[in-house]
Formats: structure tokens, sequence, C-alpha cells
């Protein structure tokens, strides 16, 4: 898609790309600050997920088989994988490990780690609707230190809309750290079927949704996030918490033929988080590219802002 194209995109979402792009650089120290002090009277700010931030800046693309090259795509919330063949997916999945996070807690912390499709919108034509669908784990850490961890899933239109949910994640169950997590989506028509394990309940519950428009699949994505916070009507960028390193394992992908594939038999991008989603931008945290097998890859922690 092209950047003319996107910007239009961006203007028909009324300005909320434009808070996530500029959110760590202004309004995110000041926003959660007031998240602080929103939740310390008893009203969490709304979590919700976006596509990659700095939609200007160029994206690198590698061919199928090609590991480990020096080709970076940056984000001010993203960092992981995606795998771009437009339509063709079926079914994706990945295992991972909730971390155990900390802060300095001065300031409320988050990260997320999920797998999901069409996370960016820019690999999608303007005319297509199919929202972005995601599944994983969000972890917390308050300014008492006091850590939390929930499983959730998110729909989200191109136009920037929750479309399940009183809006941002939908709750599904608590984790712990340390358990291991492993989660799919598959697609059957227009009805999207998510699934993750339940490591208390020794479950492996799943939750279908049928979207009214037909249904198409350009990116797949396995992705560490930092969060976007909705605290009354106004977006900003979470604190990243850290996490350490996550590795997602089994990162496969059915395609229409009913054969599973790697990430590597794909185009796919790295993204790094940087702190203002450029390429001179302060690292946040990045995918290590030592470690890519072709279906599995660990994503290490930096600095949080």
């Amino acid at each position: 898609m092209s950047f003319r194209r996107f910007a239009s995109r961006l203007t028909a979402i009324g300005g909320m790309l434009l808070l996530l792009t500029v959110g760590s650089l202004l309004s995110v120290p000041s926003a959660l600050a007031h998240a602080a002090s929103v939740g310390a009277a008893g009203h969490s700010p709304v979590i919700t997920h976006r596509w990659p931030g700095n939609p200007a800046e160029p994206r690198a693309s590698h061919t199928p088989g090609r590991f480990g090259d020096e080709g970076w795509s940056y984000s001010n919330n993203w960092s992981g994988y995606e795998a771009v063949n437009w339509s063709s997916y079926k079914e994706m999945s990945a295992t991972w490990t909730v971390p155990t996070i900390a802060s300095d807690g001065t300031l409320p912390a988050y990260v997320d780690q999920w797998i999901g499709f069409n996370g960016d919108f820019r690999q999608q034509p303007s005319s297509d609707n199919s929202p972005l669908v995601q599944i994983g784990v969000s972890a917390f850490m308050s300014t008492s230190k006091i850590a939390t961890y929930n499983a959730w899933y998110e729909i989200v239109s191109p136009q920037g809309h929750d479309l399940v949910g009183s809006g941002g994640e939908v709750f599904l169950f608590t984790v712990k750290a340390k358990e291991q997590i492993t989660a799919s989506i598959s697609i059957e028509g227009n009805t999207i079927y998510f699934a993750i394990n339940d490591p208390m309940e020794g479950k492996n519950p799943v939750f279908p949704w049928t979207d009214p428009s037909p249904f198409h699949q350009f990116t797949a994505d396995w992705i560490v996030e930092r969060p976007t916070l909705l605290i009354n009507g106004k977006a900003s960028l979470a604190i990243l918490a850290d996490f350490n390193n996550t590795t997602f394992s089994g990162a496969l992908l059915k395609t229409t033929t009913n054969s599973w594939y790697p990430i590597s038999h794909f185009s796919y991008t790295e993204t790094v988080m940087t702190r203002d989603g450029s390429r001179s931008g302060i690292w946040l945290a990045f995918p290590d590219t030592t470690t890519f097998t072709g279906s599995s890859f660990m994503v290490d922690y930096i600095t949080g802002s």
C-alpha cells in the first residue's frame, strides 16, 4: 500500500494514530501519571492494541528463506516478526512463556505478547475492512510493584474501533508468570476461532467470532507490544515493563492448502521498537535475529521509555 493511501486511512481514523506515533515523545509521561491517579481512584485505563506507529518509516522486507538480514522496520509500540502473503493464511500459532516483569515503580508499566492477523493495516487495501484479530497475554506492574497477568483477545476495525466487548482487551482469565502459553487463531469462512490454553484450569478454551463482512488476512504477526492506554477518550503509549526477553516458538502458519509453514517460508519483516518509532530513535526492544530459526525467535528488552 502506498503511503498516500495509508495517510488517507489515518485521516479516517480521526487522529488516533497521530497520538500513537508521537505519544512517546509528547504525551506519555503526563498521560501515564494521570493513569496512575485514575487507577488509584479505582478506574483503570482501557488497554488496547493498534498497528505499528510511524507509517512514514521505510519498511524492510525479506524474501522467503533469508534469515538474519540486517533489514529492520521500526515502530514505537511493536517488536517482533510479521509474515506477508495476502489471503493465503488459514491458521496461525505460537508458544511462549509468560514473563516475570519488573519496573522501578515510578509509573505503571505494561507489556503484552500476542499473535494475530492483520496487525499491519499498511499491507491492506484501503477498500478492505477486515479487522485486526489478536489473542495473547498482558502483564501489568503497578506503582506498588504488584504484577498481574491476564489472557485476552481483541478485534479492532481499520478505523480503530473495537468490535467486541466494551472497548480494549476482552479479558479471558488470569495467568501466572513462568506459565507456558500456546495460542492459535483459525479461520473458517467468516468465522474466526481464538484459542489459548488456561494453565491454571488445565483447559483449552476456544472463542469464536463471526465477521459480518468477508474476512481477509493480509499479515500474520508475532508481537511484543507496549499497549495503548485509553483514558477519558485520550490515547497514549504505556511505559514498557521490563520483560527481560520473550521467545516465541512454534510460530507457524497453515495456508489454504492445509500445509503448515514457518515464518521464513513467506516474505517477512523484523520490527524494532524505538521510543519514537524512527530508525534513529532509542531502542526499547528488538527481535534478536541470531535466534531466528524460521519458526522461533527471541525479543529482547532494552529499556522502558
